[in-house]
């Protein structure tokens, strides 16, 4: 199996923008993951640092695909 390099897409300012860029990437056919820091894994409320992972090859469709509908509100 080949195994993809996972990199960072960008940052959001909350979880729900980050879900939403999810379901975005994921129906153009992006595979993501949402990555976030916080200090009760159960209350994603306290998440900071919200990141997209995209693999590396997928990472300037991804880009675009986001520009598109949040531009100038994320990274």
């Amino acid at each position: 199996m080949d195994q993809q390099e996972l990199v960072e897409l960008g940052n959001f300012k909350d979880l729900r923008q980050a879900d939403l860029a999810q379901e975005i990437l994921e129906s153009n056919n992006i595979n993501s993951f949402v990555v976030g820091n916080s200090s009760d894994l159960l209350d994603m409320r306290d998440v900071k640092e919200i990141r997209i992972k995209v693999n590396k090859s997928e990472l300037e469709k991804a880009i675009l695909i986001l520009d598109t509908f949040f531009p100038g509100s994320w990274r």
